[in-house]
């Protein structure tokens, strides 16, 4: 109610997405002449040009918070499946904000040695970390914007991903990103794996640019 009345009143409404300006519109809380979407920006010293794909990724990146929310089921079932298959393949998941040692418990025993968890970085580190990943993985069940997502684009790095907030404005399935569905890990583990051995796919994912909004 404070929402619809907020918007109702206000002389402008922006929206982080095309989800939640449509939502607004759709019940009446305020006509699409005062609702705009404004998305988030990307720091400069993240974008990167010129990138080398290695021939074998073996880098894999997970950028959020360890909550059920960010689809961390689905990543742990991608994993332990990916891992059985490709002994070098590694996961690092950054930005937590959990304990190490707990977030690492929730994958299986034999691919535990395998997850590297950062729950807090500079952004001097995660511009490093973007960089020495080959592919950002981003099973999210919900999210406003996803500065993440942004922030590997900008990085170079080709992008698995759901559609969750503004990724289904900024992404074109199988051109600048390979979208999945949401909780689907067998999705996620072939879209993965698609990309695993395709130097060529991956950087032509990763230099594409994000769609334009509407």
């Amino acid at each position: 109610r404070l929402l619809a009345l907020a918007a109702w009143r206000a002389d402008r409404v922006f929206c982080l997405n095309s989800r939640e300006r449509d939502f607004i519109v759709a019940r009446g809380w305020a006509e699409p002449a005062r609702v705009r979407v404004l998305p988030n920006g990307v720091e400069r010293d993240l974008l990167r040009e010129g990138r080398i794909y290695a021939a074998s990724a073996t880098r894999l990146l997970f950028t959020g918070q360890w909550l059920r929310a960010k689809g961390i089921r689905y990543l742990v079932q991608a994993f332990e499946s990916l891992a059985s298959r490709h002994p070098a393949i590694e996961l690092t998941c950054i930005g937590t904000g959990a304990d190490a040692d707990a977030t690492r418990r929730d994958f299986a025993q034999p691919v535990r040695d395998r997850v590297r968890v950062v729950p807090r970085v500079t952004r001097e580190e995660l511009a490093g970390e973007l960089e020495g990943a080959d592919i950002f993985v981003f099973p999210s069940l919900s999210e406003g914007f996803s500065g993440a997502l942004l922030e590997a684009m900008a990085s170079g790095t080709p992008v698995v991903a759901t559609p969750a907030g503004a990724a289904a404005d900024l992404l074109r399935a199988g051109e600048n990103a390979l979208i999945v569905p949401f909780a689907d890990g067998p999705a996620l583990i072939d879209s993965i794996e698609t990309l695993i051995d395709r130097a060529e796919l991956r950087q032509e994912v990763a230099e594409a640019k994000p769609r334009q909004r509407r």
